[in-house]
């Protein structure tokens, strides 16, 4: 045990499976874990709360508002910070915002204050957050907050820093200095912004947004969503932006998502198995020549008209799928899927690295025979997302399951309701009915 003790691999990795709780205790019991267990404590903050920073400064310096903020009592010196730019700040890997007041926050005043310049370090964000001359973010998330205390906040920070090791960062809004100062990061891999508006308003005069390069782009993952009702007609424009600019030889994922969620935005349907063409229709074949997708997910309010023909096509497109998740985002209404038990097991067997499968299909198909007859095939599934599927047998449904999937580890259902609408009668049946596979599975 003790010889264990000594290698900081695992001492690591029983850190990363405890909350931050754990990993603080155990820090504070045993001196082998008191590296590792600190790193987990202070892997991430979340600001403006800046509890991390409170906690490592006297109590003595702080006075409560009425407001429940805290301000300084006396002017902050380099001294009270020395503790944590040294031993605690540079274990920071990520820093994200959030409009909820989670634990103690200081008042905006104190904020301003910490812009104060003792020396040659100013006691700016850079030096509130972690040490500016030993920063390694990998990650920083900047969520919209109230006040637009965010935006200033992005507006200000960002440009302020190289970020050399920064690979993900997540924006409310950006601004032309920080798209500038984006384009310099070096091992910048992930770049998402969450408000359109609010970066626009920054660009007051822009009637005409058009990028063009004759050097064929890097891009990996494509992730398009819109929430707002009737802001975005139709999101095959996504799709048809990514067939026009994407390069097929690096793009390994699409995710595409409509507003499914939002109040009076879903329509009630009564298809058929083979619906009449509309035009919420989903049309793939301009993705037909990205070969390498690993992974395509489309949550879409509309109809997606899987017919088997169409699954064929898709697994002559993309043969290296690892993730596909086609399930709709609404409640189907009686639309009888076209594909059934054997579509599924084809598919599988055409995708062999397939992980996550989310597809409805028609489970009343299966027959009491059909779990025993031919040989036995099974697949390394670990997630079945199978949505509004319809189901008569459960025992012929966990038993199919079970004998094709050995290895699974999740089976959901995914759609979202219409606001304040009660289930149907056929819907509570179909929740019941899954519900029930999932127990016979133990999952």
């Amino acid at each position: 045990m003790y010889r264990c003790l000594s290698i900081s691999e695992i001492l690591r990795s029983v850190c990363d499976k405890m909350d931050k709780a754990s990993s603080l205790s155990i820090a504070l019991t045993c001196r082998a874990f008191l590296e590792p267990g600190f790193d987990k404590v202070w892997l991430d903050i979340l600001v403006p709360t800046f509890e991390p920073l409170i906690c490592c400064l006297p109590d003595d310096i702080w006075q409560s508002k009425d407001d429940g903020l805290l301000a300084l009592r006396v002017p902050l010196t380099l001294e009270h910070l020395e503790r944590y730019l040294t031993f605690y700040a540079p274990r920071i890997r990520s820093v994200s915002t959030s409009s909820k007041r989670q634990g103690k926050a200081i008042s905006l005043e104190t904020i301003e204050s910490l812009k104060l310049e003792p020396g040659d370090d100013p006691l700016y964000f850079n030096a509130v957050l972690f040490n500016a001359r030993q920063l390694r973010l990998r990650e920083l998330k900047l969520w919209p907050n109230t006040g637009g205390v965010s935006t200033t906040f992005t507006f200000g920070f960002i440009p302020a820093l190289p970020w050399d090791s920064l690979e993900k960062i997540y924006l409310d809004s950006i601004s032309t200095e920080i798209i500038y100062h984006l384009a310099k990061i070096p091992r910048l891999r992930v770049f998402e912004i969450c408000d359109m508006d609010a970066t626009l308003e920054h660009l007051p005069d822009l009637d005409l947004a058009e990028v063009e390069d004759n050097a064929p782009n890097k891009l990996e993952r494509v992730k398009a969503s819109c929430w707002v009702p009737n802001s975005w007609p139709n999101p095959q424009m996504a799709i048809n932006a990514i067939e026009e600019h994407c390069n097929p030889l690096t793009l390994l994922s699409v995710e595409v998502f409509d507003n499914k969620s939002m109040p009076g935005c879903l329509q009630h349907h009564f298809f058929d198995h083979y619906p009449d063409s509309s035009p919420r229709d989903v049309d793939f074949s301009g993705l037909q020549r990205f070969t390498k997708l690993q992974t395509v997910t489309v949550h879409w309010s509309g109809n997606l008209r899987l017919s088997p023909s169409k699954l064929s096509e898709i697994l002559e497109w993309w043969p290296c799928l690892q993730h596909l998740d086609l399930c709709t985002g609404h409640p189907c209404r009686g639309q009888m899927p076209a594909l059934d038990h054997t579509h599924l097991l084809e598919l599988l067997r055409r995708c062999p690295s397939l992980r996550f499968l989310g597809l409805r299909f028609d489970t009343t198909q299966l027959r009491p025979g059909d779990d025993t007859q031919g040989a036995t095939e099974t697949f390394r599934l670990e997630t079945l997302r199978v949505g509004e599927s319809p189901i008569c047998s459960l025992f012929q449904v966990a038993t199919f399951i079970r004998k094709y999937f050995p290895t699974l580890k999740k089976l959901d259902m995914y759609y979202v309701p219409e606001a304040d609408a009660q289930p149907s009668a056929e819907c509570a049946l179909l929740n019941k009915r899954w519900a029930a596979v999932v127990q016979a599975l133990r999952l």
